[in-house]
Order: C-alpha cells, then sequence, then structure tokens
C-alpha cells in the first residue's frame, strides 16, 4: 500500500472497521466519516475488513475503496473469524497515530468522531463510547451496569461501560496492548497499564443492516472473556502474541507485508465498477 502523504503538522487518523453482511450501511458510514473529517483538520484512513460476508459487502468495500483510493483500503477474509481477528489485522496495518474503532452497521453514528478526536486532544489515551439510552431490556442494562462496576474495580477506572465498539486511541495504547483475544478487553488493559482512559457519550442510532448479535448469553460470555483477559494479560507481551493473517483479497493494501498472506490477486478496477 503505498505511504499517505499527510500535510506539516497534521496527525493520521484510522479508522478500522469490520463488517459481516454491511452492504447497505458501508456508503452512508464512509459518507459521515468523510463529512466528519475534511472539518476536523486531521488527514484520515478508513481501514475496512470484510470478515466473512454472503452478501455484496465485499463488492460496495471494493468499489468505495477504487472511488477513493487516497483514503480507502480494503481486505477480504476468507471465512468469518470474528470480530477480534477482523481488529487485530486492522491493527497491524493501520498507520494513523489517533485509530477509531467502529462498527459497520450504524449502531453509532460519525457525527460524534468531533467528541472522541476532543477527547484525545485533552490529554486521554483512550476514548470509550458510551450510550445513556440504547433501548435495552432491563434486564440487559441491569447485567451490564455490573459487569461495568466489576470491571472498574478491577482497574480502577471510572467508566460507564467497557464492551461498546465505538472507541478512539492513540497509537502508543494499539502497539503497548497485547494481541488478546477480544476487543472489549482493550480499554481495561489500557487502564491497568496506566493510560489515561474518558468515556465519550454518543447518539444512538436506529441500527442500521446486517448482523447484530445480541442477548444476555453474549453479554455473559464477552464479560467471562473479558475478566479472564484482563487476568492474563499481566502475564504476556504483544510478541507473544504475535500472528500473521489470511487474506483473500485486498484493494489499495499491503501485498507484500511479512505478516500478511494475500491468497488472491486484486481484482482490477475496471471489473469492479462494471459489476457495481
Amino acid at each position: 500500500m503505498k505511504a499517505l502523504p499527510t500535510l506539516p503538522n497534521r496527525q493520521l487518523v484510522s479508522f478500522v472497521i469490520p463488517a459481516m453482511n454491511q452492504q447497505d450501511a458501508l456508503e452512508p458510514l464512509f459518507k459521515g466519516i468523510r463529512h466528519s473529517m475534511r472539518a476536523s483538520g486531521y488527514d484520515w484512513e478508513i481501514i475496512f475488513i470484510d470478515d466473512g460476508s454472503t452478501d455484496s459487502t465485499w463488492s460496495v468495500m471494493q468499489e468505495l475503496s477504487y472511488r477513493d483510493a487516497r483514503h480507502i483500503t480494503s481486505y477480504k477474509l476468507p471465512a468469518h473469524q470474528g470480530k477480534d481477528d477482523a481488529l487485530a489485522l486492522g491493527f497491524e496495518v493501520a498507520g494513523g497515530d489517533i485509530i477509531f474503532t467502529m462498527d459497520a452497521g450504524l449502531q453509532a453514528g460519525p457525527e460524534d468522531i468531533p467528541r472522541f478526536l476532543s477527547a484525545i486532544e485533552q490529554g486521554s489515551d483512550i476514548a470509550i463510547g458510551w450510550k445513556s439510552e440504547c433501548g435495552d431490556s432491563n434486564h440487559r442494562a441491569w447485567f451490564t451496569t455490573v459487569c461495568t462496576a466489576v470491571l472498574n474495580l478491577m482497574t480502577s477506572a471510572t467508566l460507564h461501560g467497557h464492551a461498546f465498539g465505538y472507541k478512539a486511541c492513540t497509537k502508543e495504547v494499539i502497539k503497548s496492548l497485547p494481541m488478546c483475544d477480544n476487543h472489549q478487553v482493550a480499554s481495561a488493559i489500557a487502564s491497568q497499564q496506566g493510560f489515561r482512559i474518558t468515556d465519550v457519550e454518543v447518539s444512538h442510532q436506529t441500527l442500521g443492516s446486517g448482523v447484530v448479535l445480541g442477548g444476555v448469553e453474549r453479554s455473559v460470555i464477552g464479560a467471562c472473556k473479558v475478566i479472564a483477559s484482563i487476568a492474563r494479560q499481566r502475564h504476556v507481551s504483544r510478541n507473544d502474541h504475535s500472528r500473521h493473517f489470511t487474506v483473500e483479497e485486498t484493494v489499495n493494501g499491503f501485498l507484500d507485508h511479512p505478516f500478511i498472506l494475500v491468497t488472491m490477486q486484486p481484482t482490477s478496477p475496471s471489473n469492479i465498477l462494471e459489476a457495481a
């Protein structure tokens, strides 16, 4: 992938966005990010990862990548591997001084990006989104509150939540964290390591199309993984979790990265645009 030029004294912001079956959400998400970033004064890039979609998500990613090759890079995983693997790939290739993670399904809007940037500018190392009114059932909201209280007690943090996928952090945070098996643990581990962490209230959006998992069972499993990861991370370093990634195809991405194997040659722009 060609180096993204930046203007003097301007930082680069990377958006790492995994997606599975989100063909209708990607275009408005891209436009929302572009609108927010044009007014921000930052350079920016979007890294899309298709995590085993069975609809036209990959075709949309390709078309967007060819339309705006300066800002968009896309990777297609050979099969569904889960959000954690997709994010790990995105972190490996992201070049930003500030790195965002966002859900592709429009659960939270790009219009909140300036709030996260402001938190980082004011000295936070990681900013995590939270929604005061997210429409959860009473039992799920109660369970989330209990899990948050436990994690805050374990990490000495004072957050409204740890598990929401809308986050921004400095590249130093990403470099210091082990390649852990759960993206939800990032804020908790960062807090334990002494990074400055805050939360940012975000607006609630109507869910976009595609696959959105929920339920108390998922929350229980996620909480257990978070707690296990926090306990384990004291004995590991990032190098202990070094890994290689297999990518079926990429547009504007690395073809010679030492940890990324691309199994197919990129599709030509003309073929994508004709099919779109």
